[in-house]
């Protein structure tokens, strides 16, 4: 179950759950964000300070087990603010879905 939004297009394997990001892992998700943009609003502009695309873990981070694998996709900072607040919201109903699924 990823959220993955209607410009997704590729991603990246993720290491983790962690936020923290090798350099090679920012340059492969804004150079995939150039080419495609935000893989939920399609924008080539990240909207970030430092000019980087947010690399978005799919499925969400706190929705499953460790261990799960997760994807990286590129998306803009006003996209990953709004996607973390409903997310977390969801993550008690989400959760327990995806440790039953691996049952």
């Amino acid at each position: 179950m990823c959220v993955v939004g209607d410009y997704a297009h590729e991603s990246i394997p993720a290491q983790s759950k962690s936020q923290k990001f090798t350099a090679e892992e920012r340059q492969k998700i804004n150079d995939l964000g150039e080419q495609f943009g935000c893989h939920t609003c399609g924008s080539k502009d990240p909207m970030s300070k430092g000019g980087n695309f947010v690399p978005d873990h799919q499925p969400i981070s706190s929705w499953v087990p460790d261990g799960t694998p997760q994807c990286l996709y590129p998306q803009c900072l006003p996209c990953s603010r709004q996607q973390a607040g409903w997310a977390r919201q969801l993550a008690p109903i989400m959760r327990p879905l995806y440790e039953s699924k691996g049952k």
